[in-house]
């Protein structure tokens, strides 16, 4: 059945969100990233990396190295563009 589909991922805690683009060399939807998985992959990018967390998903072991983690990804993002 998993030939038919529109989209497939694989979720992981290294892996992430990783999307499927084909399997056993058969092309799954268009063989590339479709909108829900997309869609989620942002979403978890924004609660996991920018702390956008309205459920209160996430558990900081230390708030000061949570802090100045997301102040050194903003630099990254911004230096980078």
């Amino acid at each position: 059945m998993l030939y038919v589909a529109d989209e497939v991922f694989l979720t992981g805690t290294a892996a992430e969100i990783t999307p499927v683009r084909s399997i056993d060399r058969i092309a799954i939807g268009s063989g590339t990233v479709g909108p829900v998985t997309r869609a989620i992959m942002e979403r978890f990018a924004r609660i996991t990396r920018d702390g956008e967390d309205p459920y209160q998903w996430l558990t900081f072991v230390n708030k000061s190295s949570a802090r100045a983690s997301k102040r050194m990804r903003s630099s990254q993002t911004v230096n980078s563009k």
